[in-house]
């Protein structure tokens, strides 16, 4: 004999069915930033040395950067210590993505980036748009700057080349 369930167990099990499709529905991966072509006119290049202290650490780690800009407001940032790249940020006014190629992962978002990553941070000063708050810039000489967040003790300080 086969039983039979209830009216109120097939409507919870309906609307939970349903709940779960719309929440999968709505979730959405955010795309990978396509390449970009820094042959179009408006990129800027900059390249330097920097060097990193990451959050509660004692040693730093330098090396060169590269720095694209656009006046979009869109920034990449490449992060070497040869013959490694280490780091990849990018910013466009809509979306950002973090590579962090030593540990074989990919952060990516739309709207401001988090304010957790000092080469999030660094990407959104070079393009010139306003640091997000618990983050310090200066600029203590000519073609150099310094990028710091005093309660994480994270850092980030480098020159450009002429």
């Amino acid at each position: 004999m086969a039983r039979r369930i209830p009216n109120h167990a097939r409507r919870l099990f309906g609307v939970s069915t349903l709940s779960l499709l719309g929440l999968l529905a709505a979730c959405r991966t955010t795309p990978t930033l396509p390449p970009a072509d820094l042959e179009q006119p408006g990129w800027r290049l900059d390249h330097g040395q920097a060097v990193w202290r990451p959050p509660s650490a004692d040693t730093d780690l330098a090396g060169e950067l590269t720095s694209a800009t656009h006046p979009d407001g869109s920034a990449i940032l490449e992060f070497t210590k040869t013959p490694l790249t280490l780091v990849i940020a990018r910013v466009t006014p809509e979306l950002w993505q973090l590579n962090l190629l030593a540990e074989n992962r990919t952060y990516s978002g739309r709207g401001d980036p988090p304010s957790r990553s000092a080469w999030l941070v660094l990407a959104v000063a070079v393009a010139d748009r306003p640091l997000p708050e618990g983050w310090e810039w200066s600029a203590p000489g000519p073609g150099q700057w310094r990028l710091e967040n005093p309660r994480t003790g994270e850092r980030l300080r480098g020159y450009w080349h002429p």
